[in-house]
């Protein structure tokens, strides 16, 4: 019975082939439509989750209050992380920093200025689940002037050499040996670097030691089974051991919040971010718009089979002369729409699968409060 009705229905759209085009190129437009959104919209939710433990990797926000506002902040000291370790050594089991930053970066006679030149701690590829190509994670960053470059920027500046043991020097002042190089980073990642240069080099500068030079992104891996709200309501102490003077004297009094990894990118209630960031609502509003592209398909496929049903007024009579029940036909005539949809589906093939759109967010240019020019 139900092969009869698809033969019916294919017999149907052949002896019609006007409205069938019609009825599947409205449908085929429309379906292409909301699978470019939605793939869009998957690769916007789906930043910093591709990381081995991430749902217990966190940010560390400063949240200060005063004078009647709030401001959660996006940068931390350098002493915090070696604090946060100290102090709660059940609760946090490793911390991690990263300094964003740009400069001249100089290969022989060739000189470039990037603007994605990170700094981190030895750990980072550890912590962090970005893969080298060439290079041993652990050991990666493990002296002052180790750097680990992109395998774009390997072919840029050495070519076909290989790169490890090759010399890179940044604002001609600092010399990097490369000890490592790995992959584009995925697109969905809020850490957009070509390279990553050892934090220790800045180690013996005055601001490194210094509670109040903010220019670093703090993270913490919490120990299995740990939840963020204990660590959070013990934060104020942490906070009054090194900060309760200051707070005394000022009025101003400053926390800390644990920020969960996959929802940094979407966060715009951060100041001092020097990280790119998506646009919740470009995405609700991207989510509306494949709703309502789809229903307009609908709707248009609604239409024309109303316009399209006086035709067949004959047709139902004489099935229901022949014997057919109200099941039977409401059953051929959604046979149709189900062949008719499959059809607008398998013609995508035929054009290939629609790409992933770009992400429209751009990374913030770095407040010059930041760079590491102003701290050296």
């Amino acid at each position: 019975m139900i092969k009869n009705y698809f033969k019916i229905a294919l017999r149907n759209i052949l002896r019609h082939k006007g409205y069938a085009a019609i009825n599947i190129s409205g449908l085929a437009i429309g379906i292409a439509c909301c699978m470019v959104i939605f793939l869009f919209v998957r690769n916007e939710l789906n930043y910093d989750r591709f990381h081995e433990h991430g749902e217990r990797i966190f940010r560390v926000l400063r949240y200060a209050t005063g004078d009647g506002a709030e401001r959660r902040i996006g940068v931390t000291s350098a002493p915090f992380a070696a604090a946060l370790q100290t102090d709660f050594p059940t609760d946090i089991e490793e911390a991690m920093r990263v300094m964003p930053n740009e400069g001249l970066v100089t290969c022989g006679d060739n000189s470039f200025y990037e603007k994605k030149f990170f700094f981190a701690d030895p750990n980072f590829f550890e912590f962090f689940s970005y893969s080298l190509l060439t290079g041993n994670a652990a050991e990666a960053l493990a002296t002052p002037n180790d750097v680990v470059i992109s395998k774009a920027m390997a072919g840029k500046y050495f070519g076909e050499q290989n790169p490890i043991g090759q010399t890179l020097t940044l604002d001609k002042r600092y010399e990097f040996r490369v000890t490592g190089v790995f992959g584009k980073p995925l697109a969905n990642t809020h850490l957009d670097f070509d390279f990553v240069a050892a934090l220790a080099v800045f180690q013996s500068r005055p601001w490194f030691s210094n509670w109040w030079a903010n220019n670093l992104v703090t993270y913490v891996r919490l120990r299995p089974g740990v939840e963020a709200s204990v660590v959070e309501w013990q934060f104020p102490q942490f906070m009054e051991k090194y900060f309760g003077a200051h707070f005394r004297k000022t009025g101003i009094i400053r926390s800390l919040l644990l920020e969960p990894l996959p929802e940094i990118y979407l966060n715009h209630a951060t100041t001092f971010d020097p990280i790119p960031h998506g646009d919740p609502q470009t995405i609700m509003l991207f989510t509306v718009i494949a709703i309502l592209v789809l229903l307009i398909a609908c709707v248009n496929y609604t239409n024309l089979a109303t316009a399209k049903s006086a035709n067949r007024a004959r047709e139902v009579g004489m099935r229901k002369v022949m014997g057919a029940h109200r099941q039977n036909l409401i059953a051929q005539f959604v046979g149709e729409s189900t062949v008719l949809a499959m059809l607008a589906t398998l013609s995508l093939r035929g054009a290939g699968a629609p790409p992933v759109p770009p992400s429209q967010c751009q990374a913030r240019q770095h407040s010059r409060e930041y760079r590491v020019a102003q701290v050296h």
